[in-house]
């Protein structure tokens, strides 16, 4: 009887019976605020910005060189703000921590169990073996798209005083730098444990004559 109270009582918040387990849009149907015209004005313009800006930023995937291009400037921009008012340092190094970490994300494989247990290379060595192309555990576009918006969102911090925390900044430059070198040699180590390469530049597939699928990994 106990466990059937209890689910009676579960079933009557989701329904809406309590307040304690309505969700927010509920919360604001019952409050008269979704059936203001006004509301639903903000509503339906919030969405079609999200729609645009998705749509956006869908098309330009194809373009990969143009994008870091264009968020090489972006960070360009940012540095030489830091340079033009000497200040905002814990905002930069949170920044490029936060860069690193997306980097070490995008150089790690997003399945490492299937390495261990082949423990060699995934890219064929003749035309019997499978192709298996290298799958990230952070994809270039999501990379590229995080990284923006954190460029963007430490850019905006720059314009409140908040976040100006005084700091001898040489020491953030040297903790960064020997945490890059840390991390990247781990990094280094993982891949040569695993047998591992990150990328696939001068590897071009090619057909054989049985049909089967084969990698030049000589150039």
């Amino acid at each position: 009887g106990r466990g059937g109270g209890g689910g009676v009582g579960g079933a009557g918040g989701w329904s809406g019976g309590e307040v304690g387990g309505m969700s927010a849009s509920e919360v604001f149907e019952r409050s008269g605020l979704m059936s203001n015209p006004a509301v639903q004005e903000a509503r339906d313009f919030l969405r079609n910005v999200s729609a645009r800006w998705t749509h956006l930023v869908d098309k330009t995937t194809p373009y990969t060189l143009y994008r870091w291009i264009g968020f090489g400037f972006l960070l360009a921009i940012f540095i030489l703000r830091m340079f033009l008012i000497h200040g905002f340092y814990i905002v930069t190094y949170v920044l490029f921590i936060f860069l690193l970490n997306q980097f070490i994300l995008f150089l790690q494989p997003k399945d490492r169990s299937t390495l261990a247990d082949d423990g060699g290379p995934s890219l064929p060595l003749n035309d019997a073996d499978d192709f298996r192309p290298f799958v990230r555990r952070l994809p270039e576009f999501k990379f590229w798209l995080t990284s923006v918006k954190a460029t963007v969102i430490a850019f905006c911090a720059t314009f409140f005083r908040a976040f100006n925390v005084p700091v001898f900044w040489p020491v953030l430059v040297v903790y960064f730098v020997v945490l890059f070198v840390v991390t990247m040699r781990r990094q280094i180590v993982d891949m040569k444990r695993f047998k591992y390469v990150p990328w696939d530049i001068g590897k071009k597939r090619k057909y054989s004559k049985t049909g089967g699928v084969s990698v030049d990994i000589s150039k």
